[in-house]
């Protein structure tokens, strides 16, 4: 008897505490979080959200297959992050986040305006009424033949087709002058990579 009262004891606590949950999910009272963990490696990862979408707030920087740093500097990785070929970007985001599509980065630009403006936004310490926006888009270069750009334009791979066999679109950005998503490039290329939730 006294083994029945315990068991139905625990059984009532697992119940409760699982509703509780679910009764949570199910109104959509979640924490808001502004970083993640990559399980892959335990790296860190400031999150943003704009308008509907959360980004990582930083370029990626997962050790995967073929993946570089600028210059084969570790120093460089810390700051801009790996540079990665077009085939490794499409796979390289952490579980629950992808690399963006031409038309979500799109959203992102409309929301601050366009492309025209967006340039202005999306820069590290960059404001929006008086509020950091922390999107801290940066300019990491690429490799291409020969490692080129870095402090100059930003290049970041986009899981749009390129609209030629082995391509995919790009986002090339500027800083202090444009974004412009018009691209396409070779999957041979290197470049960044910045991931948005599923």
């Amino acid at each position: 008897m006294k083994n029945l009262i315990i068991s139905l004891a625990i059984s009532s606590m697992l119940f409760i505490s699982c509703s509780s949950d679910d009764d949570n999910a199910a109104n959509g009272v979640q924490p808001q979080q502004n970083q993640i963990t990559d399980s892959r490696d335990n790296q860190i990862y400031k999150t943003v959200q704009i308008g509907t979408q959360t980004w990582l707030a930083k370029n990626l920087n997962y050790n995967a297959s073929g993946s570089m740093c600028y210059d084969d500097k570790t120093s460089n990785c810390f700051v801009y992050g790996k540079l990665y070929k077009g085939d490794e970007a499409q796979i390289a985001c952490p579980n629950g986040w992808h690399l963006p599509t031409v038309a979500e980065w799109q959203t992102l630009f409309d929301y601050f305006g366009g492309t025209a403006t967006a340039h202005i936004f999306v820069a590290p310490g960059a404001t929006l009424q008086g509020s950091l926006v922390n999107f801290n888009l940066l300019a990491g270069g690429q490799q291409f033949v020969n490692y080129q750009d870095l402090t100059i334009k930003g290049h970041y791979w986009t899981s749009t087709d390129g609209g030629y066999p082995d391509s995919f679109k790009n986002l090339t950005y500027i800083p202090g002058t444009s974004v412009s998503l018009s691209g396409g490039s070779s999957l041979s290329i290197m470049k960044s990579c910045r991931c948005i939730k599923d």
